[in-house]
């Protein structure tokens, strides 16, 4: 678990007792984020990893079991974001996006194979990267937008390469991520009180004109697929 002033516990889920603990800040030096650190630990293999935000390591591999540290990539801001585990080309590969990039990384080793720029006003890139077989979309709120990359093998690395941008007007995610069905995204476009439930054609970026959900009215909320319904709150 991971607290909002980068507090980085492995906890006995039976009894509760501490195993082992890293203060994410300190140890990595990263600021604290204006909103706090939000990212959500991800287990891939015998790793635990994170995303501290700091120049001593912007995304940090843990050793489950002992707590110790395993690799470090980057050196960029956080940007709320949790990262994600994916195969590309038989290669497992991890998608971390900061507050400026999308990153690949290698998890054997920590070595970011690519990146992708994608800085955001208040570093404010919160939801998380969707994969869905070799492609990567990422959004982000504060007036940014979205884009849709190609994740390609070459060698023992993973490239990125950009298939869409559409920045400003573009469907733009704030707290929560969309979900994806069927080359279509469904998700929220826009902040706060002004954010609206949207289908969006994955190809393309673009919102799909005849699809409506005007009895939710406007306001931020988050979306799940459970079968063949979307379930929002």
């Amino acid at each position: 678990a991971v607290g909002a002033l980068g507090k980085f516990l492995c906890l006995d889920a039976a009894t509760g007792t501490k195993h082992w603990e890293h203060d994410l800040a300190e140890g990595f030096a990263a600021e604290i984020p204006q909103w706090g650190i939000a990212c959500s630990p991800l287990i891939e293999g015998d790793l635990v990893i994170v995303q501290p935000g700091g120049k001593e390591g912007s995304v940090v591999a843990f050793d489950k079991t002992s707590g110790e540290v395993r690799w470090k990539a980057g050196s960029g801001p956080s940007g709320y974001s949790s990262a994600v585990a994916a195969t590309v080309g038989g290669q497992r590969v991890i998608f971390a996006v900061t507050g400026e990039a999308l990153l690949a990384i290698r998890p054997s080793d920590g070595t970011v194979t690519d990146s992708f720029k994608w800085d955001t006003q208040f570093n404010g890139n919160i939801a998380t990267p969707l994969v869905v077989d070799d492609y990567v979309f990422i959004s982000s709120a504060y007036q940014k937008g979205c884009a849709l990359v190609r994740a390609e093998a070459k060698g023992d690395a993973v490239k990125l390469r950009q298939v869409y941008a559409r920045l400003g007007r573009g469907f733009q995610n704030h707290h929560s991520s969309s979900v994806y069905k069927d080359r279509y995204l469904y998700g929220f476009d826009g902040m706060r009180d002004g954010a609206r439930l949207k289908c969006v054609h994955f190809d393309t970026g673009k919102v799909k004109e005849d699809w409506e959900a005007s009895d939710l009215g406007s306001g931020s909320g988050s979306v799940m697929l459970a079968d063949q319904h979307l379930i929002t709150q």
